[in-house]
C-alpha cells in the first residue's frame, strides 16, 4: 500500500489531472486528490485544510499560478507548491519561483514530478523544524529575560558574557550597562569568595555542576541569600567553553521558614496545652510530624510514640481497623472523626479518640493525613463502670421482682407444711416428708433473701461499730471454715474510724470472701485480712475506679491463690455466675449488694497465678455516733379473740393466713382486694373489727390506699401490712412511713401470730 498523500490540483483539464494522479500512484503514493479550476473553489479547499502539496497549472481561464501563489501566501500557509504546465516561459517561471513556487515541471516531462514532491516534502519538514527551533529559542530568551531569577553566562576564566534582566536587577546593575568587565568573584562577599572560587567553581568544572546555598553581593554592598546552580559546558577536548549559572533570591523563603518555625513552636505549645497528640503520616506510612505526645500520655513519650515507623504503637487487635481508616482517608479525601483505637506504650494501654484529616496539595491530591488523638482512657473507664452499674441495677430489679412472687409461693408452702405437721400425730410416717418440704422451703427463703440482698432490697439493721473488732471476733470462725492448710493472719490499724452498717451482713461479706479465697487455694496458701483507715484524694479516682474521694475504712482480703482472668473478673458480681462445680453463684453478688446497701464500694484485683485481693470500702461514720439501743419488749402471747379483716390477693396466702389465725382463736373476715374489703366493712359493723391485715401491693387498690380510707372512717382502727417486697424498698419508695408494722413474706405461723398479737396489744 502506498504512502498517503493529500493533493490539491488546480487544473482545468480533467485528463491532465488524472494523468498527475496516475504518476503519483506509480511513484509509490496513495493520493487523495481534489481538482479545482476557479478562485472560489481554491479558497474553499484551502479553508478545509490538510493538504500535503499543491499542483497548479500555470495558465487557467480565470486566473494563473501567480494569482494562486498570492492567495496561498496571504493565508500564511507553508504548503509545497509545484507548477505543472504544458507551456510556460522562462521569465514567467522565474517570476513564479520568486513568488514562492518550489519548482515547475513541464507536462511533457512528468518523470520529475515524484522526485520533486519528495524533495519538497522533506524541505517543508526542515523548514518547520527550523521554525520550531527558532520559536523555542525566542520563547526561552523571553522566559530568561522575564524571570526574576539571576541567569548569567561567563567564560572559562570567570568573565561575564551575559546577564539577564533579573540578574541585573538583583545585583543593582543598569539594564543597559556593559558587563564585559564583570568577574564572577565580584558577585560574592570577600569572606566567602575563597569557598566559591576555589571550591565550588572547580567542582563545577570537574563534575559539570555545583549547587548550594550561598550569599551574593549587590553593587550597593547589600548581601542577598541565594540558592545557586553552576553548570560547566565543555568542548569535545574537555576544556570549559563557558559557565552558566542560575541563582534565586531566598530572602523571602528564609523569612517564611523562620516565621513557620516560630508558628510551629507556637502550634506545638498550643497542642501541648490542648491535650491533643498530633501526628502526620505520608502515603509510605512514614511519620512526618509529631507533637503533644508528652501532654497526652502524661509521661515522657517512649520511642514508639515518635518513631518514624507509623502504627507500631497500635494495639494488635485494633491495628487492622486503624490502618484501614488511614487508607480510606487517603482514597476518599474525606475526614473521619471520633474513631476509637487502643495504643500501647510499655505496659500501659491508652484508649484514644482519633480525628483523621486529609492534607492536600494544590491539585487536590491527598499527600498526608493528620491524626489528632485525645486520651479518653478515663472516660472509657467511667463508661464501662456506668454500663456495669446499669446492668447490675437491671439484674437487681429483676431479682427483687422474682423474689416478691416467689415469697408468696414460699409463704404458702412453709405455712401449709407447718399446719400439716401440727395436724399429724407424732408417729405419722408422713411427718419426715413434710419436714423435708419445710426445710426446702426455708432454704428457698434463704436464697430469696440473698437475691434481695444483691438487689439492695433486703431489710437491714444498721449499727455503729468498729470493723477491726468485728474482724478479730470472726477470726476463730474463719479458721474453721478455711481449714488448717491455709495460714490466716489479721491486721487492724490503731485508731480505726467507726462505720455504720448491719454487722451481720458485714460478717456474711467476710465469710463469703474468705470461702472464695479458700476455694482458690486447694493446696494451701496464705490469707491476710487487713483493716485500715484510708483517705482517697481526687487523683485516686483513676486508680480506684468508681470509689469517690473521701474517708473510708478499708477491709482488704488477700490470698495467694490461682488468681482470675480478665474475662472472669468482668462477671464476678453477676448473680448465678460461678466457676465452681457446686454453688449458687450468689456469694459475690450478695457481697456486692450488702456493700452497696451500706453505702460502700467493693472491688477485686487479681491476676492469673498472682493471687487475689478483695477491697471493701465502708464510709467513715461521723465521730460521736452511738449504737442504737436494743429493744427490750417482751414476746407477746400468740392467741386472741379479736376480729381481723384479712386482705390478700394471693388465694393460697390468704387461705393459709386465715386458717392460722382462726386456729389461734381469732375471727377472720376475708377479702381478695381493696374493693372487697370495703364491701365487707359495710356489711359488718366497723366497730367490730379491731385489726386490718392487708397485703401492700394489690391490683386496683393497694393496701396503703385501703388503710387510709378505713382509718378515715375509724381513726382508732389498727393496721398492719405484709408483702413479698422488702420493707427497705417499700420505705425507699415512700409507700410506708418508718415504724409502720410490716410482716415480710415468707413468714411462719409463729411470726404471723406474734405480729398480730403485738399490734393488738399496743
Amino acid at each position: 500500500m502506498g504512502t498517503p498523500l493529500r493533493v490539491l490540483i488546480v487544473e482545468d483539464s480533467a485528463d491532465d489531472a488524472e494523468l498527475l494522479v496516475r504518476n503519483l500512484r506509480l511513484g509509490g503514493y496513495e493520493p487523495v486528490s481534489e481538482v479545482v479550476d476557479t478562485e472560489a473553489q481554491f479558497l474553499n479547499a484551502l479553508d478545509r485544510g490538510g493538504w500535503d502539496v499543491i499542483l497548479c497549472d500555470h495558465a487557467l481561464p480565470q486566473f494563473n499560478s501567480l494569482n494562486v501563489l498570492h492567495m496561498l501566501r496571504k493565508r500564511g500557509l507553508d504548503i509545497p507548491f509545484v507548477i505543472v504546465s504544458g507551456l510556460i516561459g522562462e521569465e514567467e517561471a522565474v517570476d513564479a519561483m520568486r513568488a514562492g513556487a518550489q519548482d515547475y515541471i513541464m507536462k511533457g516531462n512528468l518523470a520529475r514530478l515524484v522526485p520533486a514532491i519528495q524533495r519538497e516534502l522533506r524541505e517543508v519538514g526542515v523548514r518547520g523544524e527550523r521554525r520550531r527551533v527558532e520559536e523555542e529559542r525566542e520563547r526561552l530568551a523571553a522566559m530568561v529575560e522575564a524571570t526574576s531569577d539571576f541567569v548569567g553566562v561567563a567564560d572559562g576564566e570567570g568573565r561575564a558574557l551575559y546577564l539577564n534582566a533579573g540578574a541585573r536587577r538583583m545585583m543593582g546593575v543598569a539594564l543597559d550597562a556593559d558587563v564585559s568587565d564583570l568577574r564572577l568573584r565580584e558577585l560574592y562577599p570577600e569572606r566567602i569568595r575563597v569557598k566559591i572560587m576555589d571550591q565550588a567553581l572547580p567542582d563545577a568544572m570537574r563534575a559539570g555542576a555545583w549547587q548550594g546555598e550561598t550569599i551574593m553581593l549587590r553593587q550597593d554592598g547589600r548581601e542577598i541569600p541565594v540558592s545557586q546552580v553552576v553548570l560547566s559546558h565543555k568542548a569535545p577536548d574537555g576544556t570549559v567553553r563557558f559557565l552558566s549559572t542560575v541563582a534565586r533570591d531566598i530572602s523571602e523563603r528564609q523569612r517564611a521558614e523562620e516565621a513557620l518555625r516560630k508558628a510551629e513552636e507556637l502550634y506545638r505549645g498550643l497542642v501541648e496545652a490542648s491535650g491533643a497528640w498530633i501526628t502526620r503520616v505520608n502515603r509510605q506510612r512514614e511519620r512526618t510530624f509529631v507533637t503533644g505526645a508528652k501532654s497526652v500520655l502524661r509521661v515522657t513519650p517512649p520511642d514508639e510514640a515518635t518513631s518514624p515507623v507509623f502504627g507500631s504503637h497500635v494495639h494488635p487487635d485494633d491495628k487492622g481497623g486503624f490502618l484501614a481508616t488511614l487508607e480510606r482517608v487517603f482514597e476518599t479525601g474525606q475526614p473521619i472523626y471520633g474513631r476509637n483505637h487502643r495504643v500501647i506504650f510499655g505496659e500501659h494501654v491508652h484508649h484514644m479518640s482519633v480525628n483523621w484529616e486529609p492534607i492536600k496539595d494544590e491539585e487536590g491530591n491527598v499527600v498526608e493525613v493528620q491524626l489528632a488523638g485525645f486520651d479518653v482512657t478515663d472516660q472509657k473507664l467511667l463508661e464501662e463502670q456506668y454500663y456495669q452499674a446499669q446492668k447490675m441495677e437491671s439484674v437487681g430489679r429483676l431479682a427483687g421482682g422474682v423474689a416478691h412472687d416467689f415469697n408468696n409461693l414460699l409463704t404458702a408452702i412453709i405455712g401449709f407444711t407447718e399446719m400439716g405437721l401440727l395436724a399429724l400425730p407424732t408417729e405419722s410416717p408422713a411427718r419426715p416428708y413434710l419436714e423435708e418440704v419445710k426445710g426446702a422451703g426455708e432454704r428457698a427463703a434463704t436464697l430469696t433473701r440473698q437475691l434481695l440482698t444483691f438487689s439492695r432490697r433486703q431489710p437491714v439493721q444498721p449499727k455503729v461499730f468498729n470493723l477491726g473488732e468485728l474482724t478479730s471476733n470472726m477470726a476463730k470462725i474463719l479458721r474453721r471454715l478455711i481449714g488448717e492448710d491455709i495460714e490466716l493472719a489479721t491486721r487492724s490499724a490503731l485508731g480505726l474510724w467507726k462505720v455504720t452498717a448491719d454487722p451481720g451482713q458485714i460478717e456474711q461479706v467476710l465469710v463469703n470472701l474468705a470461702v472464695n479465697a479458700r476455694d482458690a487455694m486447694p493446696h494451701g496458701g496464705n490469707l491476710l485480712i487487713e483493716v485500715a483507715n484510708v483517705t482517697l484524694k481526687p487523683d485516686h479516682v483513676r486508680q480506684h475506679g468508681e470509689v469517690p474521694p473521701g474517708d473510708y475504712v478499708l477491709l482488704a482480703i488477700t490470698d495467694t491463690g490461682a488468681g482470675m482472668s480478665e474475662e472472669i473478673k468482668a462477671h464476678l458480681f453477676e448473680p448465678f455466675f460461678t466457676t465452681k462445680k457446686q454453688g449458687t453463684g450468689l456469694g459475690l453478688a450478695t457481697c456486692y449488694g450488702i456493700v452497696k446497701q451500706s453505702g460502700g464500694h467493693i472491688s477485686i484485683c487479681s491476676e492469673l497465678g498472682k493471687g487475689t485481693m478483695a477491697k471493701v470500702y465502708l464510709p467513715r461514720t461521723a465521730d460521736g455516733a452511738e449504737e442504737a439501743p436494743k429493744s427490750q419488749d417482751p414476746v407477746p402471747s400468740a392467741r386472741g379473740r379479736e376480729t381481723v379483716l384479712l386482705v390478700e390477693d394471693d388465694p393460697a396466702v390468704r387461705s393459709l393466713s386465715a386458717g392460722a389465725l382462726r386456729q389461734l382463736g381469732y375471727t377472720v373476715l376475708e377479702a381478695a382486694n381493696g374493693d372487697e374489703a370495703l364491701h365487707v366493712v359495710h356489711e359488718h359493723s366497723a366497730t367490730s373489727i379491731q385489726l386490718v391485715l392487708t397485703d401492700l401491693v394489690m391490683p386496683q387498690m393497694g393496701g396503703k390506699q385501703l388503710a387510709e380510707r378505713l382509718v378515715a372512717m375509724r381513726p382508732d382502727l389498727k393496721v398492719a401490712f405484709m408483702s413479698g417486697y422488702a420493707d427497705g424498698a417499700i420505705a425507699h419508695n415512700g409507700m410506708l412511713e418508718a415504724g409502720t408494722t410490716f410482716l415480710q413474706k415468707p413468714f411462719s405461723r409463729r411470726a404471723l401470730a406474734q405480729m398480730v398479737r403485738g399490734v393488738l396489744d399496743k
